[in-house]
């Protein structure tokens, strides 16, 4: 089963330790429970650092609701 894809929204924020681009997306979608596999359109651009060994990271949130 694929899932997306979403429009996402950038915004940029600049700090002290350099310029950070986070991407939201808000599909409003539901998506039952399991493992997936998150796949971008530009690997290039995902966040990295020394600490994960310059492998992309990305955070998932959604909101648990319970139906009775």
């Amino acid at each position: 089963m694929i899932y997306g894809p979403w429009q996402a929204q950038g915004i940029s924020e600049g700090t002290a330790e350099g310029n950070f681009r986070y991407w939201y997306v808000e599909p409003l979608e539901t998506i039952p429970a399991g493992e997936y596999k998150v796949v971008d359109s530009d690997p290039a651009t995902w966040s990295h650092n020394s600490t994960s060994g310059s492998r992309g990271f990305t955070l998932i949130a959604g909101e648990l609701v319970i139906m009775r």
